[in-house]
């Protein structure tokens, strides 16, 4: 997955912007026109579809834990941790 922002592989969107995405996507938290621009760029870059289907299998594990569903807080803790994480690489 090309992280270059001026590397395109897809109209209008970035590999680095898919990453930034990734988790509103995921929750259904984006507006339809970010959501077709995340879709058309994922239909296009085998790397980025790979890589949100790689972080939705480990959200999806996440929630099976016990007591995932009861603390929101620590999840919604984890996720922003990861998120600033992912923004520095």
């Amino acid at each position: 997955m090309a992280h270059d922002s001026s590397e395109r592989t897809a109209p209008d969107i970035t590999c680095r912007e898919v990453v930034g995405w990734t988790s509103a996507y995921l929750d259904e938290h984006v507006g339809d026109p970010i959501k077709v621009r995340l879709a058309l760029h994922l239909s296009t870059c085998v790397g980025c579809g790979t890589y949100v289907k790689q972080i939705a299998s480990i959200r999806n594990l996440l929630g099976l834990l016990p007591g995932a569903a009861e603390e929101p807080a620590r999840r919604d803790r984890v996720r922003r941790i990861f998120s600033a994480r992912q923004q520095r690489l």
